[in-house]
């Protein structure tokens, strides 16, 4: 009953991904090996999945290929926090604290403060406004919302 419900989820996870057909695949590799090449399939970028029907043909994508695929996201995702906290050094204006309250609260009243990183340790950036005090985070994920560089750099007092 187990493995029908893993060969289930394969092929339910190869008709998310836009493949005609997935039952055939199953014959080609464990329902296991098929949803853990999917998951490597998901972190590329620019392929079709033209990819993904040949890797499951050829046995799927090996347990350290999958290892080595998350070991580069996960140091992508580092390398693009460090980039953000030269960039947003402790002390700078992240962004008007009425900006990120239209994408996160909307319905709330607008306040005229800034955002001011007070700390940036991976995976997040912490902001306070200077005005209300509303403490926030940006995660890593989250980052791209904010400028290009920051508006400028308060002197502590």
């Amino acid at each position: 009953m187990a493995e029908e419900l893993r060969s289930m989820d394969a092929v339910r996870a190869l008709r998310e991904r836009g493949i005609d057909r997935p039952e055939g695949l199953l014959e080609h590799a464990a329902p296991s090996v098929i949803l853990a090449t999917c998951r490597w399939w998901d972190g590329l970028t620019g392929v079709g999945t033209g990819l993904l029907v040949s890797r499951i043909r050829g046995g799927g994508v090996a347990d350290e290929e999958l290892a080595d695929a998350t070991e580069r996201k996960l140091a992508g995702l580092r390398a693009g926090f460090e980039e953000y906290a030269e960039r947003f050094p402790e002390g700078s204006v992240a962004e008007p604290h009425a900006r990120m309250q239209q994408r996160r609260w909307p319905d709330d009243q607008a306040c005229v403060g800034d955002l001011i990183v007070i700390e940036a340790t991976y995976p997040s950036l912490s902001v306070c406004c200077d005005v209300c005090q509303t403490e926030a985070a940006y995660t890593v994920r989250a980052l791209g919302a904010l400028p290009s560089k920051s508006a400028a750099v308060r002197l502590a007092a």
